[in-house]
């Protein structure tokens, strides 16, 4: 889902001159590349991920096995599958409406609801079964949870608009809902959740501020819940600011919560060699991904900041959302996975070097984007046609590294 509907195509649509590039075809690829990102790369590694933590660290709390789990490993590709196909037959005449594209489209929502429930109602069991141990961070899976469901039903709400209207691209209100709550309600409540937990031990950072990051909670998800509400009612611009400004506001005080960028509590010395499954910049990963996240909410301060007082920016655009996504949901996936997938499979990642590329790769791909999207200079368009090169050569060479069968084993 990462490589083909995900990246690649993402890649394409930062290049203007694409051939038959209209706004409408355009648009159809863009809202295609969303789902295929949100639900399918990023969604189903933290669906994958939290079925295995969250039990464990709710006190080895009982989880059922294998069904949930194939089944939304069915529903959701298929989700995106029906939705990619359906979308791009779908007639636009509404005289012609109900033909196979159609059902294609409904099939998604319908499928991705499914899934989307299963997993929710999976890993609620689990974390009313279990009992607390050590770092709590069961209020930000549970916010992800709610957020979820959330936009898989915004998601059935898109399709049947679609439907109904003849209208290939989304109606902007349910879209831009849609992003709030898949990216930032259902993905980011869980990376910042199970960084709480998982990320703070693989890096022995030192205990979190609890103070701060409960507020965190609070202002990022209320936050979230304003901008959606905001974006149904189409509110003024200045009304969706409040709840940006809340929701940046939440994520600069999560990032000293963790003290992600603090001396850890004990430091590894150089001659010190790492564990025969651990790859060692792991680290690497995980702290660019917070520094990202960080210029993220800046970004979304200084917008906020502008549209509540009307005040044009002369820049060309504020890429927060790619920042988001590549430079913090994505770094964190690939700094997560190099850890904790050779743990799970019991082997080694036996080409560092190609860690190292991605890490590098994925860098690159989000500064040139941010460069093509802050600055109206020339060369702007070769500098995002190469940050989705560059994206795209980062998650090919993670997927070299990460695909269970590559990794060769410790014995």
């Amino acid at each position: 889902m990462g490589l083909f509907p995900g990246f690649m195509l993402g890649a394409t649509l930062l290049d203007s001159h694409l051939p038959g590039g209209s706004a409408a075809w355009r648009g159809q690829l863009t809202e295609l590349h969303g789902i295929a990102q949100v639900f399918g790369w990023s969604g189903l590694f933290i669906i994958g991920i939290a079925m295995h933590l969250v039990p464990r660290v709710r006190g080895n709390a009982p989880i059922a096995f294998p069904w949930p789990q194939r089944i939304v490993l069915a529903l959701i590709p298929l989700a995106i599958i029906a939705r990619t196909t359906g979308q791009l037959v779908a007639p636009t005449a509404a005289a012609d409406r109900g033909t196979l594209g159609d059902w294609l489209l409904m099939l998604s929502g319908v499928a991705l609801l499914a899934g989307i429930a299963t997993f929710v109602f999976t890993l609620a069991r689990v974390l009313k079964a279990g009992s607390r141990t050590g770092v709590a961070f069961e209020h930000w899976v549970w916010a992800g949870l709610f957020y979820a469901l959330v936009a898989a039903v915004v998601h059935l709400g898109q399709v049947v608009a679609t439907i109904q209207d003849g209208d290939l691209i989304a109606i902007r209100t349910l879209g831009e809902t849609w992003i709030q709550t898949g990216l930032f309600g259902f993905i980011g409540n869980f990376v910042l959740g199970l960084s709480l937990r998982a990320v703070a031990g693989f890096l022995r950072l030192r205990p979190a501020y609890a103070w701060l990051e409960h507020g965190a909670f609070v202002a990022t998800n209320v936050g979230i819940a304003w901008i959606s509400t905001t974006f149904m009612l189409q509110s003024p611009a200045r009304w969706t600011a409040m709840g940006v400004l809340m929701y940046a506001t939440g994520v600069l005080c999560f990032v000293v919560a963790l003290r992600i960028f603090e001396r850890p509590v004990e430091r590894v010395e150089a001659r010190q060699s790492p564990q025969p499954s651990q790859y060692p910049r792991f680290g690497w990963f995980l702290r660019s991904a917070y520094a990202w996240l960080v210029i993220v909410a800046i970004l979304l301060g200084v917008g906020a900041v502008a549209d509540f007082a009307a005040i044009p920016l002369p820049l060309r655009a504020l890429p927060a959302l790619h920042t988001y996504a590549v430079g913090f949901v994505t770094m964190m996936i690939f700094g997560f996975s190099v850890r904790v997938l050779p743990l799970l499979e019991g082997r080694v990642v036996w080409s560092p070097g190609l860690a190292d590329a991605a890490l590098v790769l994925a860098n690159l791909s989000v500064m040139l984007r941010l460069i093509g999207g802050l600055m109206d200079i020339r060369g702007v368009e070769l500098a995002l046609r190469l940050s989705g090169v560059a994206g795209f050569a980062a998650l090919v060479c993670f997927t070299v590294v990460a695909w269970p069968r590559a990794i060769r084993r410790t014995v």
